[in-house]
């Protein structure tokens, strides 16, 4: 199975609706076989979302930036799906690696509706549209604590992106 077919499944676990039914019906559609939605247990059906969600949140994070974009312009995946996967996977590593200080997920989400809303709408999408990314604590982030390390830096919240950041941001990109 692809993983944008897991990809389905796991949009089918987070609305509660056909466990594997919607790829298991694709399969059966195409191969010209009966198609007969299985029956889990509550419990088991848990076990395996959570095992999905776990599956596909990898899969997506390996992705490389050109093709994670693609999909995002394709639909294979959203904007929003691949946000909340990078910040899964934040979540479970950042505890011991300490790599992101700051974490603005609220503007995140928001810049990931709008982009997911901009493929809806057929918009021009810039080259970097709907990648979720994270920048350096060196570059200055509108509304964004920016210490760069240092201790006197400990309240410093800037007015405006750097020049780099605000860029990255104008090509699409998700910070």
């Amino acid at each position: 199975m692809t993983w944008a077919a897991q990809a389905a499944v796991l949009r089918t676990h987070a609305h509660g609706t056909g466990e594997f039914a919607l790829v298991a019906h694709r399969k059966a559609r195409k191969s010209g076989e009966a198609f007969r939605a299985p029956r889990l247990r509550p419990q088991a059906s848990a076990v395996i979302a959570v095992s999905w969600l776990q599956k596909c949140t990898n899969m997506i994070t390996q992705l490389t930036a050109s093709e994670l974009v693609r999909s995002i312009r394709e639909k294979q995946i959203s904007a929003r799906e691949a946000l909340d996967a990078h910040l899964r996977q934040v979540g479970e590593l950042n505890p011991r690696l300490n790599a992101v200080t700051t974490l603005d997920e609220d503007r995140a989400r928001a810049a990931a509706m709008a982009a997911d809303e901009a493929v809806a709408r057929g918009e021009a999408l810039g080259p970097l549209h709907g990648l979720p990314m994270t920048v350096k604590d060196t570059f200055d982030t509108q509304a964004l604590l920016t210490t760069a390390g240092l201790p006197q830096l400990a309240h410093n919240i800037p007015a405006t992106d750097a020049v780099a950041v605000a860029r990255l941001r104008a090509a699409g990109a998700i910070i």
